[in-house]
């Protein structure tokens, strides 16, 4: 069985980070993803779905130290849904990416100012496999492109009438 989960979106705001022990990361923060399709009236709709997305250990420290609000990130990892209890007492559901590997694909939306930076951001990598132990950097990362084309090179425009 297979569960994997890959998103290119924009971090929603500044990562959240909470340490559960004192090697122990945790980062939360939302990603935007956006989806067009063309309507029966031939129009085209845009839609944004918004996922949570969290981090643990290692790649919860690459969070703390690079991500921010604004970025476009490649994420994989895998989709997990848990169980909690409000404060009232009633069972709730949430649904959250793990991510495994992350890539800053470009800092859309942030200036520092700083002619000349924005590769300071593009192409960098953390994968921790998984195992929570050393983070890898990946010299030659295989990114997503940054100009919003498909990353698995399906650039062709899909017109159709489909409903999602």
């Amino acid at each position: 069985m297979i569960n994997k989960v890959i998103l290119l979106g924009n971090v929603g705001k500044d990562p959240d980070i909470n340490y559960i022990q004192p090697d122990v990361a945790l980062a939360k923060f939302p990603l935007a993803t956006d989806e067009s399709f063309k309507r029966k009236d031939g129009n085209w709709e845009d839609r944004t779905e918004w996922h949570n997305i969290v981090a643990w250990r290692w790649t919860a420290k690459y969070v703390e130290n690079n991500i921010k609000k604004g970025m476009q990130v490649f994420i994989e990892g895998k989709i997990q849904t848990r169980k909690y209890e409000d404060q009232n007492g009633q069972e709730r559901y949430i649904t959250q990416i793990v991510a495994d590997n992350i890539r800053i694909t470009n800092k859309r939306g942030l200036d520092d100012g700083k002619p000349g930076n924005d590769n300071a951001y593009q192409n960098k990598q953390v994968n921790t496999g998984g195992t929570g132990n050393t983070p890898q950097e990946n010299s030659t990362p295989q990114a997503p492109p940054a100009d919003n084309s498909d990353p698995f090179g399906n650039n062709d425009q899909q017109e159709d009438d489909l409903p999602f």
